[in-house]
């Protein structure tokens, strides 16, 4: 008989067949259980090693021994008339039938539950569009395949300049790179990532550099399958054209690959080299990569790069838009002059747009210097105009997202934007920290906090994300949990002056004046020449009754163009000092892009600042203009009572009490007091005990009620905080 026959006699295959099939559902079932008890990996790989190991001793036994009725016995000992190996075969047949039944019933079960659990996860932040459902894609971060550190930079910035030439393609949902780069050198598998970024299809690569050779691998993956839609490798010269050649393609390709619609601007667009300077090119790279992470030290040195980029290729359009965008976040992040850093933005800018006229880019960062600059109807253009060209580029609604929350009435636009930015980057930690704004500003709370806890796992150490935590502790009077959470955030970036600001201001509301006094002047030591720091300078001189050194610091460090927030705020305090005078310049500055005594301009002004508008009315009535001022207080109140509950949660937060005091009618503005009391936000008090304004209220018992409670909250928020000495007379 033949080797195979006997094989076969023997059931040697069969045994073998069925310890094959046997091993292969114990450890998918092992594998599913170990990873549900996160059981370690050498678990299941030790489990597999003796399933391998076993294999040899299972044909050797197979073929040396024999089960008989007497049991199991030496094949060379059995009669061959006597053996009964036919009768096991059949059984064995059925217990391969069976194992064969359970595999492939365990197969079907995980492929619809891993389906399901891809197509359930991967839905979006937001609903978009049904007929551009698969146009999705995550370009994860490329294999550095030289091995060599120092091309790394390079490696990572292909993957950012090929992410930026994909976004370009309208039809198609791009994420953004800073939710990609999370994945670098993850373990994690294609559909987990795709389920977590919300996208059908994923790209991976590769770069080899090589002296004046690259060699790029792509490949196309579709999350829902695991299948290959699209691969290719790409040998070239290294130079800064055929680089740009190469993204072109690929971008090409993967539109053609998943049916996307790509128009002849998009492809203009692709196509067009926006450099042909390596070593530019390269700066550039540089220099994107400090800004993302939003550290004054970093950026410097982004702002660096994106100059030497320049000073290399003068027509490189977008290391313009980079050197504008790192001066107007090095004006947020680092207390840059607010005049210079945003002359130097704008001519960065123009340079920008004289090279391309359609760099959606450079109409983003435009609309950030005409927000700043209080020419809002034209940044908000200026922001959708760069959705329209860059549609993928979440930073623009980001951008736009944020200046929207500044008016009230569009509260649900700022939201929608919002979710967008958060759908093209989801795992952006300054992105989630402006939709956590975007609930605490609806007086959405609960929301914003939760909101922010979530991301903070993911992103620990990130002080906007903490802010938000700051606002909402504040909103509900819990001032000593507020201070903890801004001690953290000194903890991990001790230059972040608004934590600072927001310290000074709790520490004077709980009347702690040396405390603060004590960080003041260490301010005034590291950071004395910012804008923020002369804000916390007016604010301690006004807690202080220093009437003198408040104006004289207004009239002194805000003589240039600031910000529309930094002159508001200065204007209350010039009010609390009653220089109405310099109050009322402040906020016509504030409002420099409207006439306030114009009724066509009342709502736009109060939706954007109702408290600063609700000051105008006072003071126009102050100055004898009593009339004006009646008129725009009723139109302000009523605005806030019947259009801002459609939008905002927070009805008694909008600055009423100062209308309703111009207008006479004591009895509203206690109601709006009580009710800040009743919710224990006492962050207006001081504004309460220091205007004019308030003074025909103070001795009404309404008044010295919520007085006392406030005093025995304040008792409770000193106590919580450590701060136990005895304090001086209430004001």
């Amino acid at each position: 008989m033949s080797l195979l026959g006997e094989l076969s006699r023997r059931n040697v295959i069969r045994v073998s067949t069925a310890y094959v099939i046997a091993a292969w559902v114990v450890i998918q079932v092992a594998d599913l259980v170990l990873e549900n008890i996160e059981a370690p990996d050498w678990v299941i790989q030790t489990l597999m090693l003796l399933f391998a190991l076993g294999f040899p001793v299972v044909i050797i036994f197979s073929w040396a021994y024999e089960v008989t009725p007497d049991g199991i016995k030496k094949e060379s000992e059995i009669d061959r008339t006597a053996s009964i190996t036919h009768v096991t075969g059949r059984r064995l047949n059925h217990v391969i039938t069976g194992l064969l039944v359970v595999a492939l019933g365990y197969y079907v079960w995980e492929s619809r539950s891993s389906r399901s659990d891809v197509s359930q996860a991967a839905q979006p932040a937001i609903a978009a569009e049904a007929e551009v459902g698969d146009l999705s894609i995550a370009v994860l971060p490329f294999e550095n395949r030289s091995n060599r550190e120092e091309d790394q930079f390079f490696v990572d910035g292909m993957h950012d300049d090929l992410l930026t030439t994909i976004a370009k393609i309208g039809s198609m949902k791009v994420i953004s790179r800073t939710s990609v780069m999370e994945y670098k050198d993850t373990t994690k598998k294609i559909p987990e990532i795709a389920a977590e970024l919300g996208v059908a299809t994923v790209l991976e690569g590769g770069v080899q550099r090589a002296g004046n050779q690259v060699r790029i691998n792509m490949q196309l993956i579709d999350a829902g399958t695991d299948d290959h839609l699209w691969a290719e490798i790409y040998d070239r010269e290294l130079t800064a054209e055929n680089l740009f050649e190469i993204q072109s393609e690929i971008s090409s390709a993967i539109a053609n690959a998943l049916h996307a619609t790509l128009t002849p601007e998009e492809q203009q667009r692709i196509d067009t080299a926006p450099t042909k300077n390596l070593d530019a090119l390269d700066a550039y790279m540089r220099g994107r990569q400090h800004l993302a992470t939003r550290e004054g030290r970093r950026l410097e040195l982004g702002l660096a790069e994106f100059e030497r980029a320049v000073q290399l290729d003068p027509n490189f359009a977008l290391a313009w838009v980079g050197v504008a965008d790192s001066h107007h976040l090095l004006l947020v992040y680092a207390g840059s002059p607010p005049q210079e850093s945003r002359s130097a933005a704008k001519a960065a800018l123009d340079k920008a747009l004289a090279l391309d006229p359609t760099l959606g880019e450079a109409h983003a960062s435009l609309g950030v210097y005409y927000n700043r600059t209080g020419d809002h109807a034209r940044g908000e253009a200026e922001l959708l105009k760069a959705t329209e060209l860059s549609p993928n580029y979440a930073t623009s609604y980001h951008w736009l997202s944020n200046a929207l929350l500044d008016n009230v009435l569009r509260l649900d636009d700022a939201r929608a934007y919002g979710l967008r930015s958060l759908e093209l980057d989801p795992r952006s930690a300054i992105i989630a920290a402006n939709m956590a704004l975007v609930y605490q500003t609806r007086g959405e709370y609960e929301e914003a906090e939760a909101f922010s806890r979530r991301m903070l796992d993911i992103h620990p150490n990130f002080p906007e994300l903490m802010i938000s935590l700051v606002n909402v502790s504040q909103a509900r009077g819990e001032i000593a949990e507020s201070l903890q959470h801004l001690e953290q955030i000194v903890e991990i970036d001790a230059g972040n002056l608004w934590s600072k600001f927001q310290q000074v201001a709790n520490l004077l509301l709980l009347r702690e004046s040396d405390a603060a006094q004590d960080l003041v002047r260490d301010l005034q030591n590291t950071a004395g020449e910012s804008t923020t720091v002369a804000l916390i300078e007016i604010m301690l001189a006004t807690s202080q009754g220093d009437a003198a050194r408040t104006t004289s610091l207004i009239e002194q460090r805000l003589a240039g163009r600031t910000f529309d927030y930094a002159d508001a705020f200065a204007a209350y305090h010039a009010a609390m000092v009653d220089n109405n005078a310099l109050a009322m310049n402040l906020i016509r500055r504030s409002f420099s892009d409207v006439d306030l005594e114009d009724p066509a301009n009342w709502q736009q002004m109060t939706a954007r600042n109702s408290t600063s508008t609700c000051l105008v009315s006072w003071l126009l009535i102050e100055s004898g203009d009593v009339e004006t001022g009646t008129e725009l207080a009723q139109q302000a109140v009523q605005i806030i009572e019947s259009e801002f509950p459609k939008y905002s949660k927070r009805p008694l937060e909008h600055g009423q009490e100062v209308c309703y005091m111009a207008l006479g009618e004591h009895a509203k503005a206690l109601d709006v007091i009580e009710g800040l009391a009743a919710a224990n936000n006492y962050t207006t008090w001081e504004s309460f005990q220091r205007l004019a304004l308030f003074e025909p209220i103070r001795s009404t018992p309404r008044y010295l009620a919520v007085r006392q409670d406030f005093e025995r909250w304040l008792a409770v928020e000193r106590q919580k905080a450590g701060f136990s000495r005895p304090v001086g007379a209430p004001l």
